[in-house]
């Protein structure tokens, strides 16, 4: 058993009124000084509490991963893919006006291409190539030096709801990708390459091990 620290919602005067140190043989109405002196310094603690856990239990402080398990997380990450595309497709409008004209299909290829390739390597350097935590408020108790974001996630529990809706959103952008590029074999052949390397790299089987020391 061990003792950590965490947030207690309640109310401050049930607190205050019942962590009073006052000595034997003083009356906090004989004292009054020292009363109010000690539930000030008591309500000012009362969001505070010791609570026990078992032996290895992971209490998560740190703030480094927590954003991603609200829902308004994965709304965003949603929007920033969707105005990435659009950002990308004007781009290539642009593109095509100033170099000549690229044809509505191909167009349409080259940008999910692109979109679906720029989502694989950014995700795979926040989420599993980069380690530690700048937010890291765990006293000592937890060690995220060597983990990479993805592995700090949710307590380094895996089938959490984050997980899974981390691992859907790269197959659902090759599923997408893939059927608009059609039949080049080259470019779904890129993009499949690209997008297995984020989805082997977020499966439990991959917790914390490094393929030939790898980023070790």
């Amino acid at each position: 058993m061990r003792k950590n620290l965490t947030v207690n919602t309640s109310p401050s005067n049930n607190s205050s009124s019942s962590n009073l140190d006052v000595p034997a043989g003083t009356s906090p109405t004989h004292s009054p000084s020292l009363f109010k002196s000690q539930m000030t310094r008591s309500e000012s603690q009362s969001f505070l509490t010791i609570s026990a856990t078992n032996e290895g239990e992971i209490v998560s402080t740190n703030f480094n991963v927590q954003p991603f398990g609200a829902t308004v997380a994965w709304v965003v990450y949603g929007l920033v893919i969707a105005l990435a595309y659009w950002a990308i497709h004007f781009a290539l409008v642009l593109y095509g006006k100033a170099f000549g004209d690229l044809q509505d299909t191909t167009r349409k290829v080259y940008t999910w291409t692109i979109l679906n390739l720029l989502h694989s390597l950014i995700t795979f350097v926040l989420f599993h190539w980069k380690k530690g935590s700048p937010y890291d408020y765990s006293m000592g108790y937890n060690d995220h030096s060597r983990l990479t974001l993805w592995e700090q996630l949710d307590d380094q529990k895996q089938f959490t709801p984050t997980r899974k809706f981390m691992f859907v959103v790269p197959c659902v952008l090759l599923l997408l990708t893939s059927y608009f590029v059609g039949d080049n074999m080259l470019l779904l052949f890129v993009n499949v390459v690209a997008t297995v390397v984020v989805v082997l790299a977020k499966l439990p089987s991959f917790h914390k091990r490094r393929i030939f020391g790898i980023n070790k």
